[in-house]
């Protein structure tokens, strides 16, 4: 759902005319895009009558990274909490996760925004959160400092702590960092995709495998594609903070 939302974006950054075809033909796919909101979002209406979103998704979403602490705090944490019966406290270490690759997002993008979609997956006790966003990618700027014309190995680099594209190395490397220390505590799994490169994370005892690859195709910004584990988050209560007294 993020890749077709991620090339339709890129299509209207290219100023490029585009149009649906066989959208309106019943299909499984066809229906699942119009329950995640997907022709919502890009022809403004959904196509099949029955059509609503499913207790298992958050819809798919345009966030802008000013608008993206919101979402996460207001939107995302409520329906985790719904879904898993926690409290929105019992996610803090994935709503820093998620911060963290808006801010990606917002360094790397050519524009602010960032296509979310999120679905649970009840019997595999998986929660699968796509991020993507339209932009000149992470290898970009990381091949132009380093010399590097692999653009997976790039991806590796970049998320290694330390390393920093920028001048002024404050929080050098720490976002994509933070992501995979969360991913391996939380024993999850993910694959991020980055123009001509992509990256696979695999938890395997208590440690985080980074396998480079090189996919078939190029991919116009960078994709984050998470799976977090419903059964390892620990579970806290109380939703209230503490209160402190001098």
């Amino acid at each position: 759902v993020t890749i077709l939302s991620n090339l339709i974006e890129w299509l209207h950054l290219q100023e490029v005319r585009f149009g649906f075809q066989n959208h309106t033909r019943y299909t499984n796919a066809n229906k699942y895009l119009d329950d995640s909101l997907f022709f919502q979002q890009y022809i403004q209406a959904s196509v099949f009558p029955l059509s609503s979103v499913r207790p298992t998704t958050v819809p798919l979403q345009l966030v802008r990274h000013e608008e993206s602490y919101s979402w996460i705090e207001h939107r995302l944490l409520p329906w985790l909490s719904r879904r898993l019966n926690m409290t929105s406290r019992s996610f803090e270490t994935i709503k820093i996760c998620l911060q963290e690759l808006f801010n990606n997002i917002h360094d790397h993008a050519q524009q602010r925004t960032g296509s979310i979609f999120v679905q649970q997956y009840p019997n595999k006790k998986i929660i699968n959160i796509a991020l993507s966003d339209v932009g000149v990618g992470i290898p970009h700027n990381i091949c132009k400092k380093v010399n590097q014309e692999n653009d997976s190995l790039a991806i590796l680099l970049a998320t290694t702590e330390g390393f920093t594209t920028r001048s002024t190395p404050r929080n050098a490397g720490a976002g994509l960092d933070i992501f995979l220390r969360v991913l391996a505590r939380n024993k999850g799994s993910a694959a991020i995709y980055s123009n001509r490169g992509a990256l696979s994370c695999i938890t395997k005892n208590q440690s985080l495998d980074k396998i480079p690859w090189i996919p078939a195709g190029w991919y116009p910004g960078t994709l984050f594609d998470i799976n977090f584990r419903t059964d390892t988050i620990e579970k806290v209560e109380g939703d209230e903070e503490e209160r402190f007294e001098w």
